[in-house]
């Protein structure tokens, strides 16, 4: 039987007899989509998932977890949420407008009290029934042919679980996978794409700090080996960890690999937009910057020298491409009061693929 053949067999969920395989995980993209950051790296990882099966001894298989299990990912991924949840946030709005403009019914009072309650019983196990629960109702609508007939994968030894999308907040697939280390010796590999929230928490908010600290000290003790998206991450880690006496109880293996620049979504018809005449308009020498506004980009410092060569009658423009990201309210306000907004300064908060390239041919310096 061919490599993708085989392929196919396991596509739909376990199989009897298979050869060893490499899960990726793809559970937070699948659900919530998403364009920058680990998103675009877990796209396009799941993507070219099959191109690189091609070429190695062993099947690889992007998975999502239901609550309960995980399933096969049939399909590749974009940047779009789950139409399931696409659709909740609808009939959620609905919902909220219908009780705003029409009388307190019993149904909307049960509402509030369960909400109510659900607030009050914060307890980690009811909280994380809670979440499978709902995970599972997502998932089952989302695949409902492959959960209603049992096609979960089954691990075996030998096999390993890559954990490159986020999974902070992830608890109940941390448990299974815990689980699956210790009865059919499964490895299982996070991710690392940085430790800011651990070596630069200034910078980050706290909901961050809280997940990220808590999903790291659990997973890097049990880690079989680490994948990390530059050599530079990596020595970050080795660093932290030397420094961290007890973290881990055995050498940990680190393997770096170089992360891609491709425009993947640059050919989705539904994506593709024209270049703005301002974009190409712009005068002079063109900076780029890249990147969500957060504190770690110092938008603010690019900005003082923007204005310092401005001061200075310097023929040059700035291009900011970025969506607003967190304690960033000062600068998103300074780029929106800015005298030179519109003529020599632009900031793209929602960017194409289509637009970034566009973006890219036209500076002539990107600045980071």
């Amino acid at each position: 039987m061919s490599v993708r053949a085989r392929r196919k067999k396991l596509q739909w969920g376990c199989v009897a007899m298979r050869e060893q395989c490499i899960f990726i995980d793809a559970t937070s993209t699948f659900l919530y989509g998403g364009n920058s950051g680990i998103q675009r790296v877990t796209r396009n990882i799941v993507n070219h998932s099959p191109a690189v099966a091609a070429h190695i001894p062993c099947l690889i298989q992007p998975i999502v977890w239901t609550g309960f299990g995980f399933i096969g990912l049939p399909g590749s991924l974009d940047d779009q949420s789950s139409a399931v949840l696409r659709f909740l946030p609808w009939r959620a709005r609905r919902r909220r407008s219908h009780e705003r403009v029409g009388r307190r019914s019993a149904a909307s009072l049960a509402t509030r009290v369960a909400q109510r309650i659900c607030r009050i019983a914060y307890w980690r196990h009811i909280q994380q029934s809670y979440e499978r629960i709902a995970l599972f109702i997502v998932c089952f609508l989302s695949f409902p042919r492959l959960i209603a007939s049992g096609r979960f994968i089954s691990f075996r030894e030998s096999d390993v679980v890559l954990l490159i999308d986020s999974t902070w907040n992830s608890t109940s697939m941390l448990d299974a996978l815990a689980g699956a280390q210790k009865r059919f010796s499964v490895c299982v590999a996070p991710m690392i794409h940085d430790l800011f929230p651990l070596t630069l928490p200034q910078t980050c908010e706290e909901e961050t700090i809280r997940c990220y600290s808590w999903w790291f000290y659990r997973v890097i003790p049990k880690a079989d080996f680490v994948v990390t998206n530059s050599k530079a991450t990596q020595r970050s880690l080795e660093a932290f960890i030397a420094a961290s006496p007890g973290l881990r109880l055995r050498p940990l293996a680190i393997v770096p690999f170089r992360l891609g620049a491709e425009l993947d979504l640059i050919r989705s018809p539904q994506r593709r937009s024209t270049s703005p005449v301002e974009l190409m308009n712009l005068p002079g020498v063109v900076l780029l910057s890249i990147g969500t506004i957060e504190p770690r980009k110092n938008i603010p410092y690019i900005l003082d020298a923007f204005d310092h060569l401005r001061r200075r009658g310097a023929d040059v423009s700035l291009v900011i491409v970025g969506r607003q990201g967190w304690k960033c309210d000062a600068v998103v306000n300074r780029i929106s009061t800015h005298p030179e907004l519109g003529v020599r300064l632009l900031h793209y908060s929602n960017a194409s693929d289509s637009l970034l390239s566009s973006a890219i041919e036209r500076a002539d310096c990107l600045v980071t």
